[in-house]
């Protein structure tokens, strides 16, 4: 899982991912408050990482949106 932000870096430890995340959608929502920030994954690691029943109910209790990707193909596969 990366976390890119405008292009300008990643961030690729899952965990560092998850709390930059959501700083930066708090931060967001105070300078554009209408607009809805996502998490965009890869499908792999969606596959894996975000089944875990831990992951899943953080991912319900923040209220993260998810974008799932795929590389090879370059297109968006799911919007959650």
């Amino acid at each position: 899982m990366e976390l890119q932000i405008d292009g300008a870096f990643q961030i690729p430890c899952k965990y560092q991912g998850h709390s930059l995340f959501l700083n930066y959608r708090d931060a967001l929502a105070r300078i554009e408050p209408d607009r809805q920030l996502y998490l965009a994954v890869r499908v792999p690691v969606y596959e894996s990482f975000f089944q875990r029943r831990f992951i899943t109910a953080a991912v319900e209790r923040y209220q993260i949106q998810l974008v799932i990707y795929d590389v090879k193909q370059e297109v968006i596969v799911q919007w959650l």
